[in-house]
Formats: C-alpha cells, sequence, structure tokens
C-alpha cells in the first residue's frame, strides 16, 4: 500500500517536473539556435526591419506545447475510474473536529478600535 502511494507521488513529481520545465527548455533550445533559425526557419526573414529574429519560431514552439499540454491534462470517464480503482477507500488524512471556546471567538471583538470618521484624512490621490 505505501509503495504504491510511494510510487505514484514519485511519479506525479517526475511529471510535474517535466510540465514545469518544458518552457524554459523549449527556450534555451531557441537561444542556441537562434542565428540558424533566424536565417533559415524565421517566417519573417524577408522582412529585417521586423526584427524578429526567429522569435515568431519560438512562439509557435511555445504555443504548441502549450495545447499538447492542456490536451494532454484532460481525462475521459475510463481513465478517471482506473485511476479510483488504483486509490483504496480509506482516506488518507483524517480530521478531527475541534470546538473553539467562546472566549476565543471574542477575541478581536475586544480589540477593535474606532475610527474617528470627522477627524479622518484619507491620503492623496496620485491622479
Amino acid at each position: 500500500m505505501n509503495k504504491v502511494l510511494s510510487c505514484m507521488s514519485h511519479l506525479l513529481l517526475v511529471l510535474m517536473v517535466i510540465k514545469i520545465l518544458t518552457a524554459p527548455v523549449i527556450y534555451v533550445d531557441f537561444k542556441m539556435q537562434q542565428d540558424y533559425i533566424a536565417k533559415v526557419l524565421c517566417i519573417n526573414k524577408d522582412q529585417p526591419e521586423m526584427h524578429c529574429n526567429g522569435q515568431c519560431i519560438l512562439m509557435k514552439k511555445l504555443n504548441k506545447s502549450g495545447a499538447d499540454q492542456d490536451q494532454g491534462t484532460e481525462q475521459n470517464p475510463s481513465q478517471k475510474r482506473a485511476f479510483a480503482e488504483l486509490l483504496p477507500n480509506t482516506s488518507i488524512f483524517t480530521f478531527a473536529a475541534q470546538v473553539i471556546p467562546a472566549d476565543h471567538v471574542s477575541f478581536f471583538e475586544d480589540n477593535l478600535q474606532e475610527v474617528d470618521l470627522d477627524t479622518f484624512v484619507p491620503p492623496p490621490s496620485l491622479g
């Protein structure tokens, strides 16, 4: 039981790290190959006044990566059922009810200070 949860948590951790590092890896790859991308692959290479320098390709890759990740996060009902079957019916977390004494509830009421609105001056506006 604990081994299964441990494996699942490690797997989820690895998947989250991969998802988080996708954009930085794409950016580093772009920076390493920016000269080649700007000269060969860039859509705007015929228009140097735009100063694109291959960033159009970078945006395409980042948008494609984001769309791929969004598609990968959607689960169909059979995936949800399969994942639910892996988890035991017992709860990992247990919560105990705690009664708060009445004298702790009025703590803030006792410490409130009244504001005299006649002498209150709001801060000056910056606009």
